[in-house]
């Protein structure tokens, strides 16, 4: 055995058979930067990117509208409903000047709603009460959603497309005298009244103003 003398003692080498202790102590998490056998740093960690652009753009982040109304079919169907955290699967609109963003789909829909739910012998959108008027909204937004900010400005549209829609029906109406398949006969033949009423009051109107000449 070899060894070394040190001050008159002889102190033996350590066995080359020996294992050096082993740590418990847990490795070092890897550093995003690594430096390769290239001698290069390359970048397998978290992105780069400052936090506080990404925090920006997160904040900025939100449905945005298209900037016109889509012509065909709706582009997008879900959100999710922060309160509950369950998917919504109304559709999102906003506003576009006299109509909304996927308009061909969106006023499609609101037309069904007022024919599927047209009860009574309303001739135009002012003639409908209240209860009737709200059914029509109510079911709206089942179907569709959009930002808190803009609900004036949605119910506007709605009112104005929802008083378009009756107007171009009873006008086709009353030019054929057919009576559209969404509306009850009792309804048609009250309907039919009004119109000969107010033809009747047109026509005294106008003997009035003849027999002012």
């Amino acid at each position: 055995m070899r060894g070394v003398v040190s001050q008159g003692r002889l102190t033996p080498s350590p066995s080359p058979s020996s294992s050096p202790s082993v740590s418990s102590s847990p490795s070092p998490s890897l550093n995003p930067q690594q430096v390769h056998a290239d001698g290069q740093h390359r970048h397998i960690g978290p992105s780069s990117v400052p936090q506080e652009h990404i925090r920006e753009q997160l904040g900025h982040m939100r449905s945005e509208c298209p900037s016109a109304p889509s012509p065909s079919a709706p582009s997008s169907m879900q959100h999710s409903n922060d309160e509950g955290g369950e998917e919504d699967s109304r559709l999102i609109i906003c506003p576009y000047g006299d109509s909304f963003t996927d308009a061909t789909y969106v006023v499609r829909q609101l037309n069904k709603i007022v024919n599927n739910y047209w009860r009574g012998p309303w001739n135009s959108y002012s003639s409908a009460p209240k209860q009737v008027k709200d059914l029509w909204w109510n079911e709206f937004k089942r179907k569709f959603s959009w930002d808190e900010t803009e609900e004036d400005e949605v119910r506007r549209i709605f009112k104005k497309k929802a008083g378009d829609h009756i107007r171009n029906v009873m006008n086709k109406a009353k030019r054929s005298q057919g009576k559209p398949d969404f509306i009850i006969g009792d309804d048609w033949t009250e309907i039919k009244r009004i119109w000969e009423s107010e033809k009747n009051m047109q026509r005294s109107e106008q003997n009035k103003k003849n027999r002012g000449f």
